[in-house]
């Protein structure tokens, strides 16, 4: 680590040149070069790693019996090749491990507001697949999400509903369309129960459909209610033009 970049350490990654310094003490930059507890410097070669124009990073090597030549520089070449190669390698994969780990921490807070919605809800891609689901959604299927993610509709759902699912996310898909449909689903211990059921398309950076959003929301009581209100309504009419 080096604390100060203005040092003789530090001026390969300031000037983007080498440094040769047989005698360190005799250096212009050399004053407050080695921080405390440092071992003695009795020469120095200080090689900057170059990759597009930019310092990336360098190689620091001292207290060679001789000291340092261009000479020696010159045949350091394919060392300095490989380096250069082995910092963009581990560049990459912090990189990914970052991206990862941005991934992990999105998935993972998209899941915290799924599990907090009431109502059944899915995410499914463009190939039908579930990639995501709430815990409200896997218990309808009398399933857990874990079970439910990587999963297609006909997997999970009698064939003839199955398609039903399959032929609402196609429109959803080509037209780019939010689409709003009642269906009776059969398969709850409860028994059959109406689900006003909304998918929503979900577009990429370059305004593709990339995935859709479903959410389902259980009116079979309110369904259940508006017919027994219009049968009252029907009896009573029924009544009062008997008694008329």
């Amino acid at each position: 680590f080096i604390d100060n970049v203005d040092s003789l350490l530090g001026r390969p990654v300031t000037t983007g040149l080498p440094v040769i310094a047989n005698e360190p003490a005799g250096h212009v930059a050399w004053g407050g070069t080695l921080p405390p507890g440092h071992f003695p410097l009795g020469n120095f070669l200080g090689v900057p790693l170059h990759h597009e124009g930019d310092v990336i990073g360098m190689i620091g090597l001292a207290n060679r019996e001789g000291g340092y030549s261009r000479t020696l520089l010159d045949r350091m070449r394919p060392v300095l090749a490989a380096c250069t190669g082995m910092v963009l390698w581990i560049r990459a994969e912090a990189s990914r491990l970052r991206a990862e780990q941005r991934a992990q921490d999105e998935r993972a807070r998209l899941r915290r507001v799924l599990d907090s919605l009431p109502d059944p809800v899915a995410i499914k891609d463009a190939a039908g697949t579930y990639v995501e689901c709430n815990a409200v959604f896997a218990r309808l299927l009398g399933r857990s999400p874990a079970d439910v993610v990587g999963r297609h509709a006909r997997d999970l759902f009698p064939a003839d509903v199955a398609s039903r699912f399959e032929r609402d996310d196609a429109a959803v898909f080509s037209e780019g369309k939010p689409v709003s449909l009642m269906h009776w689903y059969p398969a709850t211990p409860g028994g059959s129960r109406l689900l006003h059921v909304n998918k929503l398309p979900l577009r990429e950076s370059n305004g593709q459909v990339g995935a859709l959003l479903m959410s389902a929301h259980d009116v079979t009581e309110l369904h259940e209610r508006s017919a027994r209100e219009r049968l009252a309504s029907q009896v009573f009419a029924s009544t009062s033009e008997g008694l008329a």
